[in-house]
């Protein structure tokens, strides 16, 4: 009993964060884990560790779409490989992983909002500050903008870039700033960089703790802040030599400036989710950029973003308010390395929310311990965190594995072209469905084969799940192409014809769905459609032989000998034109 009396707040936290997030566990590798785990070879063996820090194809699969430098995220994937054992990652090992590193971040946020009161209000009661501490961790711990983060392996770079945040915290704010405690807050910054480059703006939180919390002189603040600025400056120099660029693409909206306009409506989206207000989504790539300087959507973000920056001036300089004052600092300059000004390939994602969400929550907490009726202020709080908890509980199933990641966000709020590709890609890659469906490794995300299964049988789930599809999914091309290629190898070419005209009305270039539309219209006597089909995809690669050897057929069904004899005869010319099986998807 002594031991939890003592301990009970770390006890809360723990607790609540494995009510919350506990079933992740269960969850399998989703969307872009294939490129940083279940495919990334560098993690099967620690021979590679030191490759990780000088390689981009040590940090993901497909360095080429990826350009970043995460060193520290991949040698603890490569350690829980080896932990896990065996031929292939192990999914629930790696979401483990991903709750302790968590539970350690809202542990270590417990303890230094603990230091900060001290600091910054050592007039409150030790009841207060506890309780106060308690509300910030589990708030930031159940926060449901943080699912996407907790439950998704690939994030683990947020959550170690907060742990050695919230650990170099620590030792700043530490009663007796020693050598040894200044020292060790430049190693765990240097460990937090080298998780994500969204650490990066902590040597400016470290000068305000020396400037605010510490009441440092200028010149001293300045001199102490100077190994966390080294520390930044080397990071920022080996990261370009090993991407080759300074940021990780060019300006998403086309110019710098244009995408600094196109940044400020996301302010108010920011802001919404930060207070753990719905909708959530995993995927923001809807947005589009070419806001006029004077649209509401940007004038609105730049007033709020005026605002917030306004009350964080006034606040850290009364002394009453401090504390929400830095908390919403905190918030500010963790936003920054997301914010584009560095061009980035989004404008936002929830995952980014993560660092700044402690700021926020410290903010949040403090304004509301200066209601007037202190007696609300606990209940109110926790109702809050309670209602998040179960939101985020809630949140969190979607993450379980791609079928339901993808089909579920595809249904919810706005649609989203590649969530609804990720999304018949999952459902291409059921079970039942990889019988039939065979992935070509150079097409990430659809399948692109078709396997007929000898039991003819195997053919009903398939055709049931894809009618299925298809009413969720009734424009998209590799949907249409595969239901196309069901109904040919079930002997119903006629209705395979019409999936593959909808096809071809869609991608006019793509010659795998001519030749199926020739093949189809052929078996169901539709000769007349099945020449032009084929002449379509001639005119695209005049020497493959499937097009040639079709379109002679056609023209033989229709009488026509003398144009069917010259296109037979080209074909023998060129027989080493491409040849191929009908592709489902590309």
């Amino acid at each position: 009993m002594t031991v939890i009396r003592r301990f009970w707040p770390q006890i809360l936290i723990v607790v609540a964060v494995v009510l919350v997030w506990g079933n992740t566990v269960r969850y399998d590798f989703v969307w872009d884990d294939q490129s940083f785990v279940t495919e990334l070879r560098s993690i099967r063996s620690l021979g590679n560790i030191g490759a990780m820090f000088h390689r981009l194809d040590a940090q993901s699969a497909v360095p080429e779409e990826f350009v970043l430098f995460r060193p520290l995220r991949t040698v603890q994937y490569a350690l829980l490989f080896q932990l896990g054992g065996g031929e292939t990652p192990k999914a629930w090992l790696f979401h483990l992983n991903n709750l302790a590193w968590h539970t350690i971040a809202a542990l270590l946020l417990f303890g230094v909002t603990r230091q900060l009161l001290k600091w910054l209000a050592p007039a409150m009661s030790e009841k207060s500050s506890t309780w106060f501490a308690v509300i910030v961790a589990a708030g930031f711990a159940v926060n449901p903008v943080t699912a996407e983060t907790v439950c998704w392996v690939k994030s683990l770079d947020d959550i170690m870039a907060a742990v050695f945040v919230l650990a170099a915290m620590q030792q700043l704010l530490r009663p007796e700033l020693t050598r040894r405690c200044l020292w060790l807050a430049v190693t765990f910054f240097a460990l937090a960089i080298y998780s994500k480059i969204s650490a990066g703006p902590f040597p400016l939180l470290a000068c305000i703790v020396f400037l605010v919390v510490r009441k440092m002189e200028w010149r001293r603040a300045v001199l102490c802040s100077m190994p966390f600025f080294a520390v930044a400056f080397a990071f920022v120099i080996h990261n370009h030599l090993v991407i080759g660029r300074s940021s990780q693409t060019a300006p998403i909206s086309g110019s710098y400036a244009q995408t600094m306009i196109d940044m400020l409506p996301v302010v108010p989206q920011y802001m919404r989710l930060l207070f753990g207000i719905p909708p959530f989504l995993i995927d923001y790539s809807h947005m589009k950029g070419g806001h006029a300087l004077l649209s509401a959507p940007v004038i609105c973000g730049a007033l709020l973003l005026l605002l917030l920056g306004g009350l964080a001036f006034w606040a850290i300089r009364t002394a009453r308010w401090q504390l929400a004052g830095f908390g919403l600092i905190w918030t500010g300059l963790f936003l920054i390395p997301v914010s584009n000004l560095l061009p980035m390939m989004q404008y936002m994602a929830e995952r980014f929310l993560y660092l700044p969400l402690i700021g926020w929550c410290l903010a949040a907490v403090a304004a509301l311990w200066m209601l007037p009726r202190m007696r609300l202020v606990v209940p109110v709080a926790v109702s809050v965190v309670v209602f998040w908890a179960i939101l985020a509980w809630d949140r969190s199933s979607i993450w379980q594995d791609n079928f339901t990641l993808f089909v579920r966000s595809s249904q919810q709020g706005v649609r989203v072209q590649r969530i609804e590709e990720n999304a018949v890609a999952a459902i291409l890659m059921q079970p039942h469905m990889t019988n039939v469906f065979v992935r070509d490794p150079r097409h990430r995300k659809n399948p692109v084969t078709i396997r007929p299964p000898a039991n003819p049988e195997a053919w009903n789930p398939v055709l049931a799940t894809l009618q299925q599809a298809y009413e969720l999914f009734p424009e998209d091309t590799a949907l249409l192409m595969s239901l196309g290629a069901a109904h040919y190898f079930t002997a119903q070419p006629q209705a395979a014809a019409s999936f593959f005209e909808k096809v071809v009305l869609k991608t006019p270039e793509n010659i795998g769905a001519w030749i199926n539309l020739g093949r189809a219209a052929s078996e169901s006597r539709q000769y007349v459609r099945a020449e032009q089909a084929f002449r379509a995809a001639v005119e695209l690669q005049p020497a493959n032989v499937i097009a040639l050897r079709g379109l002679a057929r056609a023209l033989s069904e229709q009488h026509k000998d003398t144009e069917a004899l010259r296109v037979a005869e080209q074909n023998r010319e060129d027989g080493s034109g491409g040849r191929g099986k009908p592709s489902t998807a590309h």
